[in-house]
């Protein structure tokens, strides 16, 4: 519910509800080239510039916005206005909802270190609380392998990785009795400043890769296959920390790397789906919720389950929100959102739940080779697939949901809250199944509800202005 309403608040800053200045207008009756709208400029446009630029986050000029008043020029405009940062800032919300804010430990699993000083004014880290002189030792931190730092015995332990049922690297207060410290180079720790600045840079990943699908005019549904991602150098400390317990080596980042498109290790497949704003901001059940919501636009509803099924299921369950309960899938009354569910959290099989670590192990992975993909309901099964993200991006990316989704999402954002032509959305929709070209269906948006008319947008790969 948590997640849910944060959505909501989500894309109401973004722009997406209605506004209250300017009065709402109605929405102009769409149609096909030859008819009376057809010519460039044969009507004045009832969106102008500048109220485009209000919906996009973005300033426009004044002489520009005055002398538009072409379909052409509308075109232009928008390919201009994607080539800027600002617009992304609205998309984000729009198109990934809950996953663009998150709470800060959750995604970036630092673990917060103070400093102190020794009678002989050495500045020193720790975790808990500071230690004699005598505990002291020498550490190359991740930050500055290159340099040496003083740290708390304690606080440093390297050889111990995992204890009980948790790893060390697990968000929160660890256990009473816990002897976890930083690890290898203090890969689990960092200093506030550290941790808001990694915090930034996983919303950066986010946002720079959906730019660059949107502005290249690269297939959207890539998004949630590649392997590759567009992030600084910083965003590169989560995967060095789950290439550790895959390979058993840990290589600081680079954090003076430019922004970049760069592949990821083999593990990280999904896109989107790997990194830690979708792996590791709730439980994975409510991760699964959200990515169903989020790219196919289907929510998960209660049907008003009794309390004598809950209970009698989940008796024996001390945490059931970080437990897989498959039973739930086959149970009458639950089983509508549960065969999705249940079976959603198998593609994520392998990534340890924030509470007991925030890294993939292939040993636990390997139990569960494939999962069913549900979409509408516990009848609706589309697929049987591997058991990862890459299998569940490909998956979403297939459906017609996907598609359906993602056009009422950007024509909602356009229309501003005002009714969205039916036939219209459906011709877009039509398109963007086709191409996946999110440009383009921002591009027949903006000129739909200005000209009233559902103009041909270029797509021929010899027109310059398709090229990027």
């Amino acid at each position: 519910m948590m997640l849910r309403l944060h959505h909501a608040m989500l894309i109401l800053l973004a722009g997406c509800a209605p506004r209250a200045a300017p009065a709402p207008r109605e929405a102009p009756a769409t149609r096909e080239p030859g008819g009376a709208v057809a010519a460039q400029g044969a009507a004045a446009p009832a969106l102008s510039l500048r109220d485009l630029g209000a919906v996009f986050g973005i300033a426009t000029d004044d002489a520009e916005a005055a002398s538009a008043r072409t379909i052409d020029a509308y075109r232009q405009w928008v390919r201009r206005m994607l080539k800027q940062p600002e617009p992304y800032n609205v998309f984000m919300p729009v198109l990934l909802g809950v996953f663009v804010e998150l709470p800060s430990d959750r995604t970036v699993g630092l673990v917060t270190l103070s400093t102190a000083e020794t009678r002989d004014h050495r500045t020193f880290y720790y975790r808990g609380k500071p230690c004699p002189d005598t505990e002291l030792e020498r550490v190359r931190p991740w930050w500055s392998p290159a340099t040496e730092v003083w740290v708390c015995h304690n606080d440093h332990r390297p050889e111990l990785i995992r204890e009980r049922d948790y790893s060390c690297d697990m968000i929160g207060p660890l256990p009473e009795g816990s002897a976890c410290g930083c690890g290898p180079n203090l890969m689990f720790c960092g200093s506030q400043e550290q941790k808001d600045a990694t915090r930034q840079a996983t919303r950066d990943e986010l946002r720079l890769t959906l730019q660059r699908a949107i502005e290249q005019g690269r297939p959207f549904g890539e998004i949630l296959t590649t392997n590759a991602t567009v992030r600084p150098g910083l965003a590169d400390l989560f995967t060095a920390r789950a290439e550790f317990f895959v390979t058993g080596r840990f290589t600081p980042p680079d954090l003076q790397a430019p922004v970049a498109l760069r592949p990821r290790p083999a593990l990280f497949k999904g896109g989107m789906l790997s990194t830690p704003l979708f792996l590791f901001g709730d439980s994975q059940r409510s991760m699964v919720a959200s990515i169903w919501e989020t790219f196919l636009c289907v929510s998960l509803k209660s049907q008003e389950v009794g309390t004598k099924t809950i209970l009698e299921k989940l008796r024996a369950e001390t945490f059931p929100r970080e437990s897989a309960l498959p039973q739930l899938a086959s149970t009458v009354g639950c089983q509508n959102c549960h065969a999705r569910l249940e079976y959603g959290q198998h593609f994520m099989v392998g990534w340890q739940s924030w509470l007991k670590g925030m890294h993939y192990e292939p040993a636990v992975a390997a139990a569960i080779p494939k999962a069913p993909f549900y979409v509408r309901d516990h009848h609706d099964l589309r697929a049987e697939v591997p058991a990862d993200l890459g299998a569940l991006g490909e998956q979403i990316r297939r459906q017609p949901e996907f598609a359906r989704c993602m056009v009422t999402k950007m024509t909602n954002l356009i229309y501003e809250g005002t009714e969205v032509p039916h036939e219209l959305e459906r011709r877009l929709e039509a398109r963007f199944a086709r191409d996946e070209r999110m440009d383009t269906l921002i591009e027949d948006a903006v000129i739909a509800r200005a000209f009233g008319v559902l103009a041909p947008a270029p797509r021929d790969p010899s027109d310059p202005e398709r090229r990027r």
